[in-house]
């Protein structure tokens, strides 16, 4: 058990007796008296990683007490993490992070990414990459192997946002109620949409890439068309209209239908072809503390096109899409806010950020929820599957993307009881973190 101090004192102890077995300073000479420390332990425990708020860092022998080696990298070092295999040292603090070879003691150059908040998050089909917006202008293609950005759309631009993708295509918004469409492997736009809107809520791609929806301020339903050779355009004003705001915007499947997640605790649904609006769905119409109905901000059609879900301020509904009737409705936690949902590949299951930073997995069938990952420090902004639908990622305000294992959920359905998972637990090596998780789980 290793400890060290502000005021440079390093003590290593024996963790079943106490004692202590050796201790040094871990600050040189002539450096500031005190200050806030971090270390690690590399995975066979011969090696302690310590660091200091100044960007300070060393290598000891555990079994010596010396430094094979000392570094500096940028101030305000808050966090230090060895490989699995012990050959790199992680490092981060305030908005960076970099990578340290512990042999040859080269850095690697700070993970690139966004330098301000993630406003929007799409996934590419297949699972493998994911497009993100940010304030800081910038539109990435993150892959999902690498944990990094494999592309950049170039140059700077103002205020993107509502990013939605398809297959190997991404749409989005900016500031100036332009819409611009990509493919990832190139930074040439293969379309852009000008229209009169002042801001533009949400955009959404079909299934086929080959049409983008969006909604904006001027209460307008705006469809673009690609591929045609011209722009096709066609759109319809969102009843009742007005200056009221609308949070999402999905296609069915077929592209048959357009839904949009409004202010006013309504979806509404347009179809395609006429451009008239035929479903006005309520049935989650609780109140907020003003006494107004509780807005829906996301909605989302489920891989077959049956089932229609939109999530708000304290609900989560489902309907059948065909006939406008409520399947089921969950009562959430009264908090305000936007919040995000997206169907599994399969349709059995919907993950939904929450205002409480969390991400929670519903089970759609029984309404269940079977798990919820908390990590971000900031609200999240986007959600989606990916790797067949056995890892779940997430964008925040805290200027992070984090990647869930979705899969140790699904080893116990919804209703599993706490002697299941200490049954597993006995029985299977395996399976003992998927046990771990349900235990913590059922515990709440």
């Amino acid at each position: 058990l290793a400890a060290v101090g502000v005021n440079g004192l390093l003590q290593i102890h024996d963790a079943k007796t106490g004692k202590l077995f050796k201790e040094w300073r871990a600050w040189r000479d002539g450096s500031p008296p005190a200050r806030d420390g971090t270390l690690a332990f590399s995975p066979d425990g011969k090696v302690l990683a310590t660091g200091d708020d100044t960007g300070s860092i060393a290598l000891w022998d555990t079994a010596s007490g010396k430094a094979s080696r000392r570094f500096h990298v940028f101030p305000h070092l808050g966090h230090l993490a060895f490989s699995p295999d012990g050959m790199r040292v992680g490092c981060s603090g305030h908005a960076k992070a970099a990578i340290l070879d512990a042999i040859t003691g080269q850095w690697r150059p700070p993970i690139p990414g966004h330098t301000g908040l993630i406003d929007s998050m799409g996934v590419f089909a297949g699972g493998d990459a994911v497009a993100t917006a940010g304030a800081d202008g910038r539109v990435f293609v993150w892959d999902r192997r690498k944990a990094a950005p494999v592309a950049s759309l170039l140059p700077r631009i103002n205020d993107p946002r509502a990013i939605s993708c398809q297959g190997s295509i991404l749409a989005f918004a900016d500031g100036a109620g332009t819409i611009s469409v990509y493919d990832r492997s190139s930074p040439k736009p293969l379309a852009t949409f000008k229209t009169p809107a002042d801001y533009i809520w949400a955009t959404c791609l079909s299934r086929d890439g080959k049409r983008v929806a969006s909604v904006n301020n001027k209460a307008t339903l705006r469809l673009f068309s690609l591929g045609t050779g011209a722009e096709a355009r066609l759109s319809a004003t969102i009843p009742p209209g007005g200056s009221m705001s609308f949070y999402g915007v999905a296609f069915s499947p077929d592209a048959s239908r357009v839904a949009v997640a409004c202010e006013d605790g309504r979806v509404r649904v347009c179809d395609t072809s006429r451009m008239r609006w035929i479903q006005e769905l309520g049935g989650g119409e609780r109140l907020t503390r003003e006494g107004f109905v509780a807005p829906f901000t996301d909605v989302a059609y489920d891989p077959t096109g049956a089932i229609l879900a939109a999530i708000g301020e304290g609900k989560l509904v489902f309907w059948d899409a065909a006939l406008g009737e409520v399947i089921l409705r969950v009562r959430l936690k009264e908090e305000r806010g936007r919040t995000r949902i997206a169907f599994s590949p399969d349709g059995r299951w919907l993950a939904a950020s929450e205002r409480d930073r969390s991400v929670s997995i519903w089970e759609v069938r029984s309404g269940q929820i079977v798990g919820r990952f908390r990590g971000h420090e900031g609200t999240v902004s986007g959600i989606g599957f990916l790797d067949g639908g056995r890892q779940v990622i997430s964008s925040s305000y805290d200027n992070t993307l984090l990647l869930w294992d979705f899969s140790l959920l699904t080893q116990f359905p919804a209703g599993s009881s706490l002697d299941d998972a200490w049954n597993g637990l006995a029985g299977r090596a395996d399976k003992a973190h998927a046990c771990l998780w349900q235990m913590v789980h059922e515990a709440g």
